[in-house]
């Protein structure tokens, strides 16, 4: 539907499609991290959101189809045998709410061919915004709080709810990633590097982060890092990207970089080729298919090299 030309017509909406035009690129140019979030509601906490983009389906389920297997519920879902969990019950050490609506609300998260439904009491919106996180959370299973629509939401921790729920998900996917050595986010923005970090742990990899270029630089130079993954505006030493400095150490070379975008005018700027890759912000399945690629790319590289000194030797 064509809201805006309907809002029009109707004569609800006096501003003009170039007018809404500008302001949309005033929106882009602003380097604002919009995202897309569903609210919802699950035991004593009234606003949980999660990005949406980790969301696979929502779906409503009967309570007749609602079944045992062993102690979990289970629901024939597509095909397979779909696993439901009360959230309730993970963010409140057991305690299932006891206000579920028949039919149940689930929400549905899959990771190849894996998945989990979260029953929560009530879906409450889909909301678009530009946030930080206002405050970081010691409860497990939920990352921290922000404001969303003029009101307080917790921030569910995906990673940490999956593992609580079926140990198998601290495992990774089933297509494992090529490397146990951890991916290291760079990114000034608390909330960014904290979804950022959500993708990645959920597609099994581990994660170390930073906050600027000297820490960056610091992580790089105390750990093994397989792939770094940095924001394209992140605050550098001496006017040098970090892209500049990784390229400029012999030890550090060899490490894929992808750059976090803006917009996708951003992704095809021609500064970029310095980057291994260059995908949007919040671009899920365009980030784990770039690391998937130089990864695998790098494996091979050097399985060649480690065959030729063979050879040699």
């Amino acid at each position: 539907m064509d809201v805006l030309g309907i809002g029009q017509l109707s004569g609800v909406l006096s501003e003009s499609r170039d007018q809404a035009r500008a302001d949309s690129s005033r929106n882009e140019l602003s380097h604002d991290e919009r995202q897309t979030f569903l609210l919802f509601r699950a035991g004593k906490f009234e606003r949980l959101a999660v990005p949406l983009s980790l969301v696979a389906r929502l779906e409503e389920f009967p309570g007749s189809r609602i079944e045992r297997a062993g102690s979990k519920l289970v629901v024939q879902y597509r095909e397979q045998i779909l696993q439901l969990t009360h959230l309730s019950s993970v963010l409140e050490n057991g305690a299932a709410s006891e206000n579920l609506s028949d039919p149940a609300q689930v929400i549905v998260f899959a990771e190849g061919e894996r998945m989990m439904g979260l029953m929560v009491d009530q879906i409450l919106d889909i909301h678009d915004e530009s946030i930080r996180i206002g405050k970081k959370s010691d409860q497990p299973g939920l990352s921290g709080s922000a404001v969303i629509g003029g009101k307080v939401t917790d921030f569910l921790d995906l990673p940490a709810v999956l593992r609580a729920t079926d140990e198998s998900w601290s495992s990774g996917t089933s297509a494992k990633p090529r490397t146990r050595i951890p991916v290291l986010v760079a990114d000034f923005s608390a909330f960014s590097r904290g979804l950022v970090r959500n993708y990645l742990e959920l597609a099994g990899y581990p994660v170390l982060e930073a906050v600027d270029q000297s820490d960056a630089l610091q992580k790089l130079d105390r750990h093994e890092i397989s792939a770094v993954v940095t924001s394209r505006h992140l605050q550098s030493v001496g006017g040098q990207q970090l892209i500049d400095q990784i390229r400029k150490r012999p030890g550090l070379a060899h490490i894929p970089v992808v750059a976090l975008c803006n917009s996708a005018e951003e992704v095809r700027a021609e500064d970029n080729h310095h980057f291994n890759a260059s995908v949007e912000r919040f671009d899920r399945s365009g980030l784990l298919h770039s690391l998937t690629q130089l990864l695998a790319a790098l494996s091979e590289e050097n399985m060649l090299v480690a065959a030729g000194d063979r050879e040699k030797a």
